[in-house]
């Protein structure tokens, strides 16, 4: 467990394994290629400008922290807001994303050859997504290219129906 203290991280407990990810998609919208990094656990979520991960994740380690996943950013490159825009958009989120997950992989592995007693591992989410995105029917999903309008502004609940559109959780 996280807690803020006075501006201080205290974790309590052991063998605990702190997740870093990326709500770079999110910038994207606001602000084409600028990079953010989220440091997340259950109760704590900072952000801070991405400049590596070392200063946000020299923090956890200088607290304790010893065990680190980070995963990369999945391929929003994909994402039809994004196609809609052009191949131009969608070939420069292309080149971001994979320079910005080369840097990611790179970070990790300095990390780990700098600090002691450090198990820092990347999951790499793209395979995953790229294969429910190309085979979206095979797993239920009725659009993984689109979305009904009725929907465009969110939903209530994930089992939200609203006719003609299938139901908001079928949806990629």
């Amino acid at each position: 467990m996280w807690c803020a203290i006075s501006g201080k991280f205290l974790w309590m407990g052991t063998g605990h394994l702190f997740s870093a990810r990326s709500d770079f998609h999110k910038v994207l919208m606001a602000r084409l290629f600028s990079q953010v990094r989220c440091i997340v656990t259950s109760s704590l979520s900072v952000m801070v400008p991405y400049k590596g991960i070392d200063g946000q994740v020299e923090s956890l380690f200088d607290h304790g922290a010893r065990q680190f996943l980070f995963l990369t950013v999945p391929p929003t490159n994909r994402a039809p807001l994004l196609i809609d825009q052009g191949p131009g958009v969608v070939a420069k989120i292309t080149t971001a994303l994979a320079d910005y997950n080369s840097q990611l992989i790179h970070d990790v592995q300095s990390f780990t050859k700098t600090h002691k007693n450090v198990q820092a591992s990347v999951f790499d989410t793209r395979p995953i997504f790229n294969t429910l995105l190309d085979d979206a029917n095979v797993f239920g999903f009725v659009n993984a290219t689109g979305f009904c309008e009725a929907y465009q502004n969110g939903t209530p609940d994930i089992n939200t129906f609203i006719p003609p559109c299938a139901a908001v959780s079928s949806y990629l």
